[in-house]
């Protein structure tokens, strides 16, 4: 074996003591192995690669020398290993891996001058309290350490990262970055989510490459205006912060595409954020926000708002101009009580709309001229009735590639706003949940790909007379006036096929068990042999002419495993 290279052992048992190995050994490639450390004659100096993730070493000695062929060491979920001694025999090391070693406390200073190192990996290293305090990487490109929760103070460079891409401290416990960071000015990724950090640095204007920024979970209470310099932006997330404000120099960014301001106190958004061209996603929720600014509607390439759950009372004539909005999030917009008929003819790629929990909205805009005056912000007119549908000119259609709808706990007109909807061809999942109807609209039955309807908790609703042809899951919990449901008393009396139907929640529902009559069950197994039911009725038995007793029935599900 004098001129073995290559040394992998995987999957075998180890016994015994492993004397030496050869001096040609290029590669040690030995996963969970259970020497507590590596004897100094098992180390070639033509050495140029050691992979022991999971191993017992303990202690990472210092009495390798003149390992200059070694540029990788991975030792990453080493859960014994506590202190990396003195690596300064290793000046071409490129790769020190120590990721998830829970148990290091000590890393040697001599790290922190390796000239060759491009990559450092601590992550999860959640007992390290110290770490170099000077160090000088020329080479470094990713400095990695995440969730090194005792790690309260950061290093100082004495020569200049020129080559650093990514640098990651979210979950550490640094509590401040230093001047030195501008003059990275290759970082592209800095990820401070979740330190104690208050301030940002004014030389943070000089990371001219930086592209993501992650302040989410900080102390921060502004956003600097220098942000505005940064123009390779293309991701910044300042949620769960105490951030009051965007400076207006975000509109700079125009090479932006997703901010991420959840969760903050911001108030209102600057007018500048329409210069944001490049702009995807847009996150505002829980935030006290009242207004969208009508630059909004300059965002031409969103494809995704989230503004649920704040104090937003109307939305903007303007956002009718995105025309590649696919997810528009409104849920528990308590305040929200107008939307403008700019929506008709716009949002024509909108495939995800919730509408959830918005008490106050109780009307919708009429499908309108297209003279209608641009100055009208908004209007508060309900739908006809008797509206017609047959509208082939795209400039007045009404979502027409929508695919999911929630209308939870909603007060609008169910029947009308449906009725309006040019989404026959596309709508796949409804939810009606807790809403206010006494009866299932007659043209529900338009909706060809509607698959899931939830109408759990619509205690007025009394009578289905129609569903779509290619429904398959029906929730119906709750619905203690419902009376009469057309399709299931039509397919019980081998009147009508169960067609895709597979699945229905019938539990509470017991004014239409009544009506089914006492021998639903057995009905149900003879002709939904395939279908699963969940029920839950209350029944009231006579069984003897002076005696009631009154049976609940919790949970009945039916399976036919013949496929």
């Amino acid at each position: 074996m004098q001129n073995l290279r290559l040394f992998i052992y995987r999957a075998g048992r180890y016994s015994g003591v492993v004397d030496n190995l050869p001096h040609s050994l290029r590669v040690v490639d030995w996963p969970y192995c259970h020497l507590q450390f590596l004897p100094s004659n098992l180390i070639s100096r033509e050495l140029a690669l050691i992979n022991m993730p999971g191993s017992r070493i303990t202690v990472f000695r210092g009495e390798y020398k003149h390992l200059i062929n070694l540029i990788s060491i991975n030792l990453r979920d080493c859960q014994y290993l506590t202190k990396v001694s003195d690596l300064s025999g290793v000046p071409n090391l490129e790769q020190l891996d120590l990721f998830y070693c829970k148990n290091l406390v000590e890393v040697h200073s001599s790290v922190g001058f390796l000239d060759k190192l491009i990559l450092l990996r601590l992550s999860g290293c959640s007992r390290l309290e110290t770490f170099q305090k000077e160090v000088s990487w020329k080479s470094m490109r990713y400095l990695l350490l995440p969730d090194c929760e005792r790690l309260e103070k950061f290093i100082n460079i004495v020569h200049k990262m020129e080559s650093i891409k990514e640098l990651k401290l979210s979950g550490s416990g640094i509590k401040e970055l230093d001047s030195w960071i501008g003059c990275c000015t290759s970082l592209e990724v800095l990820d401070l989510g979740g330190t104690p950090i208050k301030q940002l640095p004014s030389t943070i204007e000089h990371l001219t490459s930086l592209r993501e920024l992650n302040l989410s979970g900080t102390a921060l209470k502004e956003v600097p205006s220098s942000i505005g310099y940064l123009t390779s932006f293309v991701e910044l997330d300042a949620s769960d912060t105490l951030i009051e404000e965007l400076p207006s120099s975000i509109g700079y960014l125009t090479s932006l595409k997703k901010l991420d301001a959840s969760e903050t106190l911001i108030e209102e958004l600057p007018s500048s954020i329409g210069y944001l061209t490049s702009l995807r996603e847009l996150k505002l929720y829980k935030t006290p926000i009242k207004r969208l600014t009508s630059s909004i509607g300059n965002l031409t390439s969103l494809e995704g708002l989230d503004v649920s759950e704040t104090l937003l009372e109307e939305l903007p004539l303007s956002i009718g101009n995105l025309n590649r909005l696919e997810h528009l999030a409104l849920q528990g917009c308590a305040n929200l009580t107008n939307v403008p008929h700019s929506v008709y003819g716009g949002l024509q790629h909108l495939w995800e709309l919730d509408l959830s929990w918005c008490p106050k909205l109780v009307t919708f805009p009429s499908r309108v001229s297209d003279l209608v005056s641009s100055s009208v912000e908004s209007l508060p007119l309900m739908l006809p009735i008797n509206s017609n549908n047959g509208h082939d000119d795209p400039g007045s259609l009404l979502f027409p590639q929508l695919r999911y709808l929630n209308f939870e706990g909603c007060k609008l007109s169910i029947s009308d706003f449906l009725t309006n909807l040019d989404c026959e061809s596309t709508l796949q999942t409804l939810n009606l949940l807790g809403t206010s109807f006494d009866s299932l609209p007659a043209c529900i039955s338009k909706f060809r790909k509607l698959e899931y309807l939830n109408l759990g908790g619509c205690k007025r609703l009394r009578d289905i007379s129609e569903l779509p042809p290619n429904i398959e899951d029906i929730i119906l919990d709750d619905c203690v006036s419902l009376e009469r449901f057309s399709k299931l008393s039509n397919i019980l009396d081998q009147k009508d096929t169960p067609g895709h139907l597979q699945f229905m929640q019938l539990s509470n529902c017991n004014r239409l068990a009544d009506n089914l009559g006492m021998d639903m069950v057995s009905k149900m197994a003879k002709t939904l042999p395939y279908q699963v039911f969940h029920l839950s009725l209350s029944l009231s038995l006579s069984l003897s002419p002076h005696t009631h007793t009154h049976t609940h029935i919790i949970f009945f599900l039916f399976y036919n495993f013949d496929y």
